[in-house]
């Protein structure tokens, strides 16, 4: 696994990738110790062109 800060887009502080599980862990940099949410690559990208179309408004 590698850090990579602010790599996954609008709104995401700081996101884990773990490429050979094609997850993605996302948490509020602010809160380093909190909790986080855990992504499979195609739920994120799920997730992310949804907000982009405008359908979870």
């Amino acid at each position: 696994m590698h850090l990579d800060a602010g790599a996954i887009g609008v709104g995401v502080e700081c996101g884990i990738v773990n490429h050979a599980e094609q997850r993605v862990a996302v948490r509020d940099s602010k809160n380093p110790n909190g909790p986080a949410l855990l992504f499979l690559y195609a739920a994120l990208g799920g997730l992310v062109g949804a907000l982009r179309r405008g359908d979870l408004r």
